[in-house]
């Protein structure tokens, strides 16, 4: 059996991002592996669900963190503070509020990139979970959880100057 050659290297991605390089999460995401370097930080277990009700507390301690599955894997740790913001009140009517007060508070001592990088998994946690939870008679578009899906995704990302 003969073996195929190699593929040819990929192409030097240029540094950082576009010069235009657009807020909107579809857009930002597009552009992401013109501007992202491999991450290289310290890796964990990322959760990947990090719902308030997956985190059980006793007296004020953190008992157990319950219900790893679909979204687990190795890797930054950010992503699970992107998706622990998200998902706290997330269907409560002051949500974009509490979300971007979480973010901004997370995202204070980070430098610029790692920001970014809160941001594209921000989105990418609601673009991969917008269809997760059907509801019976529903269009997935009607469901709550794509709602807020929509909402993540067209919420500025103002906190993130």
């Amino acid at each position: 059996m003969e073996r195929l050659p190699p593929p040819p290297p990929p192409a030097e991605a240029p540094e950082g991002p576009p010069p235009s390089a657009p807020r909107r999460p579809g857009r930002r995401l597009h552009h992401r592996p013109r501007r992202a370097r491999p991450y290289d930080g310290p890796e964990g277990v990322i959760h990947g669900d990090f719902y308030p009700d997956n985190i059980l507390v006793a007296g004020d301690k953190v008992s157990a963190v319950i219900d790893f599955g679909t979204f687990t894997l190795l890797g930054d740790p950010l992503y699970d503070l992107a998706g622990a913001c998200a998902y706290y009140r997330m269907y409560d009517d002051d949500r974009v509020e509490v979300r971007n007060r979480l973010l901004a508070a997370a995202s204070h001592e980070l430098p610029a990139d790692r920001r970014d990088d809160l941001a594209d998994y921000l989105h990418t946690i609601a673009l991969l979970s917008c269809d997760l939870y059907p509801e019976q008679d529903k269009h997935i578009r009607d469901t709550g959880h794509y709602q807020w899906a929509t909402n993540v995704l067209n919420t500025p990302t103002d906190w993130r100057d």
